[in-house]
């Protein structure tokens, strides 16, 4: 009987060594587990900052790409007035041109009649 006690006190021994040993183990594994969710959670947080970033990135995008429309729009109207406005200067600088060519035409058929005129009272058997 005192065998069969030593025997369970050796074995109480051994289980209480495993038993630590588990204990040791699952503490461990708490620890690392504890370490992951903590890891989990900055990169989850990292990863919502990252994310918020990119959808204001993309708002601006979609924000300057509008803009850049409004532009565009805006310069090709001030363009097509810029346009008209150019066309019609022309068009009155073509119309003066013309108006400055037959004053011209003009005055150069009336000096040529005066000329003629000056040179039949010069020179009236010449004709």
């Amino acid at each position: 009987m005192q065998s069969d006690i030593k025997d369970l006190l050796a074995c109480k021994r051994e289980l209480e060594s495993l038993l630590d040993q588990f204990k040791d183990k699952l503490e461990q594994k708490r620890q690392t587990m504890h370490y992951l969710n903590e890891s989990i959670e900055y990169k989850d947080q990292e990863l919502l900052k990252k994310d918020d970033a990119l959808r204001r990135v993309s708002q601006s995008a979609e924000d300057l790409k509008r803009q850049l429309k409004t532009v565009e729009n805006k310069l090709r109207q001030l363009t097509m007035i810029k346009l008209k406005d150019l066309q019609r200067k022309v068009k009155q600088q073509e119309e003066c041109i013309d108006e400055l060519k037959n004053k011209l035409l003009f005055l150069v058929e009336k000096e040529q009649m005066d000329l003629r005129s000056l040179s039949m009272k010069k020179n009236p058997i010449a004709q």
